[in-house]
């Protein structure tokens, strides 16, 4: 799919879908420290700038990769799955766009005063969270390069464990 892609083009994408993953890291580095206001300012600007650039990814992906195609890119998720898997099945693109709109909502609670209760539950961020690294961890597994494979897994479920560990140990955030 790529040999049609302008070479601007796909950086833009891989780019915006890096920076995305940053957000999200930056996010989770946050989180043992998320007990003062200005720590939380930062938290949900990285938190918010990584929707942002995913909003930009998925744009850039389907002007750029997939012509505007919701099914090319179905079937080229299809095709990747079918590489690695063995399973040709496009459906991750659907858990891709629910949990665009699902971070988008959710950054947009963390700019509401205050922060809604449930938005602040240990259960609803290990969940978001979880949602979050099984998506990168397949994209990174499907779609990047194999070098990427291992640093991948091994990053996000480091960081994962962090977070959960930090946010148990302090759970306070600013209302």
């Amino acid at each position: 799919m790529h040999e049609n892609v302008s070479p601007a083009g796909l950086a833009l994408t891989l780019w915006t879908a890096r920076t995305a993953v940053a957000g999200w890291f930056g996010l989770l580095l946050q989180g043992p420290r998320i007990d003062s206001a200005s720590h939380f300012r930062l938290a949900r600007g990285l938190w918010t700038g990584g929707a942002l650039a995913m909003t930009v990814h998925v744009l850039c992906a389907f002007g750029f990769v997939h012509g505007w195609s919701h099914s090319a890119a179905w079937e080229h998720t299809a095709r990747r799955t079918a590489e690695v898997t063995g399973l040709e099945w496009g459906g991750g693109l659907f858990f891709n766009e629910a949990f665009l709109l699902w971070w988008l909502f959710d950054a947009a609670t963390l700019w509401r005063s205050p922060v809604p209760a449930w938005r602040r539950s240990l259960w609803y961020e290990i969940v978001l969270h979880a949602w979050f690294a099984f998506l990168m961890i397949n994209a990174t597994v499907v779609f990047g390069p194999p070098g990427w494979r291992i640093a991948g897994l091994v990053g996000a479920a480091a960081l994962f464990v962090a977070y959960v560990y930090r946010k148990r140990m302090r759970p306070a955030a600013p209302t």
